[in-house]
């Protein structure tokens, strides 16, 4: 069971896991996610929050499960991400590279999407003028009360 942890050490303890599964230097990893080497150092140092894009991008690129990485509910990792699992991202060039994360076992089920999905979705019950519409802004207010609470 990992501690409690903010948006920020979230992010960290993602970045570090990255780096040191994979021997990754910051440059490495800039390059990789298609970030300043400074915006990584920015993140790892827990100096500034990371970009939704960001985010997006170290998901993708290390199976971390984004809802985890935002909310800190949910397995750390998407459907799959266990210790033998291997992910290839694009390295640029049509070039792939396999990167291995270790992945601890979760009590908690897989919630498999891309943000864009769960914008879109989101965006469809706030339109529909059903008590669903009110719960689901009542639950962004407060995601977002949280994390305007972790950035001070």
């Amino acid at each position: 069971m990992m501690p409690e942890m903010g948006l920020k050490e979230r992010t960290r303890w993602a970045l570090n896991q990255a780096v040191k599964t994979n021997n990754l230097s910051n440059e490495k990893l800039s390059k990789l996610l298609g970030v300043n080497k400074n915006t990584i150092n920015s993140y790892r140092t827990k100096k500034t929050p990371p970009s939704v894009a960001f985010i997006q991008s170290l998901s993708d690129h290390f199976g971390f499960n984004p809802a985890w990485l935002v909310t800190g509910e949910g397995p750390i990792y998407m459907e799959g991400g266990d210790e033998e699992e291997s992910f290839s991202p694009d390295t640029g060039g049509g070039e792939t590279k396999s990167f291995r994360v270790e992945a601890p076992k979760s009590e908690y089920g897989t919630a498999n999407f891309k943000i864009s999905e769960m914008l879109y979705k989101a965006t469809k019950v706030l339109e529909s003028d059903t008590i669903y519409s009110k719960a689901l802004t009542g639950s962004i207010n407060a995601l977002y009360q949280a994390i305007k609470r972790e950035e001070k």
